[in-house]
């Protein structure tokens, strides 16, 4: 392990992560002929981090093959028998911690057997295996990059990584589960960011071993402006080597609380920051809380509660299509129609501040000791609302952003 690992294993976590050792693979170079010709992307990041939302998108696209597989969020990693899930590793907030979890080149599950099995397992599930890309969405596929792009061969496959602030991707939590709130600062919201810290560390040293990869951050594609958006998705396009082509509209939250389009005299601007509270008090009553992963059984499901998916409310239909109620917040509709909603990445800014408010002296504390690990990648405890370069990717950013520098107090 590098040092900046071993660096997060002592001082964040409190133990060195013990990793067996794996056997040199047997795995074949070239794919066979039943798979030559296809690209495989892989979308990836933590869980309820925007995974979802990139998959609904880019499997309305007519070049894309995207999974139906009936179980949670049409992820793969539910329907096949290679390798474990991360609901058997400890689940959403802990699988990082296994070393099962984290495979790479070197893995003796590599072997051409397993290839066939991988792929046969899947292709019961893409919708349509004429097309020339096939995608799968699954959030652990961040400690499994290395592994599958031997399995996939690095000329065939092509990453993307979705990444967002840590209190973005467990807000729900924060906002339905009072006990959770009272020991956030000492307990459940440390931990959970160092587990977030934990994943994004390794994935920092893996993703420079991969031959095609782009990163996106949440925060910048849905609170930018939409003609910004559009530019994202166009960068997306050209990295997987698509057509231009989207089904996708844009809406916001309006000051009165009520979801409305973005009209084209306001997809240059921010319509949506007019009423901020309008989207931290109103955001809570869309959501279901039995919906957002947060199970006894530390299961996994993506539900990217923020970006609306909610696998009750998800009905896929006799034919192979699903369509997606999403009865949470930033799209709805099927795969041929995703609306995405714009300025919602700072709803749970408000649940934070209460948390903060509450418990000062602990927040401060844990504030001071993870706010230096967290600016690697771009975000801050201090300052929420920071979106900043992320140190730890550099150069797979998908389009050239301009940062904002961290703030000086």
């Amino acid at each position: 392990l590098e040092n900046s690992m071993l660096v997060v294993l002592t001082t964040l976590v409190g133990f060195v992560l013990v990793v067996s050792p794996s056997c040199a693979s047997t795995i074949s170079p070239t794919l066979p002929s039943n798979m030559a010709g296809k690209s495989f992307v892989f979308v990836m990041g933590a869980h309820h981090s925007g995974t979802t939302l990139m998959d609904l998108i880019f499997c309305s696209h007519h070049q894309i093959s995207c999974l139906v597989t009936h179980k949670k969020e049409d992820e793969g990693q539910h329907v096949q028998t290679v390798y474990e899930p991360a609901r058997k590793l400890g689940g959403m907030e802990k699988y990082a911690y296994n070393p099962k979890s984290h495979l790479t080149e070197t893995s003796n599950l590599l072997t051409d057997e397993n290839r066939e099995k991988l792929f046969r397992q899947w292709s019961k599930y893409w919708t349509d295996l004429s097309k020339p890309v096939l995608l799968e969405k699954s959030p652990p596929n961040l400690m499994k990059s290395r592994f599958l792009q031997t399995m996939f061969t690095p000329e065939a496959t092509k990453f993307l990584m979705v990444m967002r602030h840590p209190f973005g991707t467990f807000r729900i939590k924060l906002a339905h589960k009072r006990k959770h709130q009272k020991a956030c600062c000492r307990g459940y919201c440390r931990d959970l960011i160092r587990h977030w810290l934990f994943a994004h560390e390794l994935a920092a040293e893996d993703v420079h071993l991969l031959k095609d990869v782009k990163f996106i951050k949440y925060e910048k594609f849905v609170q930018g402006t939409v003609l910004e958006a559009r530019k994202y998705m166009h960068a997306i396009e050209n990295f997987i080597g698509l057509d231009d082509g989207e089904h996708v509209s844009f809406v916001y939250r309006n000051s009165e609380g009520i979801t409305v389009p973005v009209s084209s005299t306001e997809e240059n601007g921010h319509p949506w920051d007019e009423d901020e509270d309008a989207i931290i008090d109103g955001d809570d009553d869309d959501d279901n809380e039995d919906g957002d992963g947060d199970g006894d059984d530390g299961d996994d499901d993506d539900d990217d509660d923020d970006e609306g998916g909610d696998d009750d409310d998800a009905v896929v239909k006799p034919d192979g299509n699903s369509s997606f109620r999403r009865g949470l917040k930033e799209y709805h509709g099927d795969r041929q129609n995703v609306s995405v909603k714009m300025g919602s990445a700072y709803s749970w800014v408000g649940v934070w501040e209460k948390i903060y408010n509450q418990n000062p002296e602990e927040c401060e504390a844990m504030v001071n000791q993870l706010d230096p690990f967290l600016r690697k990648f771009g975000y801050s405890l201090k300052h929420v609302h920071w979106v900043g370069e992320a140190p730890a990717f550099n150069n797979i950013d998908i389009v050239a952003t301009p940062y904002d520098a961290y703030p000086n107090n």
